[in-house]
């Protein structure tokens, strides 16, 4: 359950970085980023779910 939660998370991250969104709204572009970024620096409990997501992933 916690993988398919976990998984779109990359997805939505490139999304705000491609060109596209960038030159209709950089600004919002860049504080999704910065607020994805935030978050996942602020809360030890998501990275922790996200490196388990990666472990089980790479067996």
């Amino acid at each position: 359950m916690t993988r398919s939660i976990n998984k779109p998370i990359p997805h939505s991250a490139s999304k705000a970085k491609t060109p596209g969104s960038d030159s209709k709204n950089p600004l919002l572009a860049e504080q999704f980023t910065w607020r994805l970024s935030l978050s996942l620096s602020l809360s030890p409990l998501l990275s922790k779910q996200r490196r388990q997501v990666e472990k089980e992933e790479a067996e």
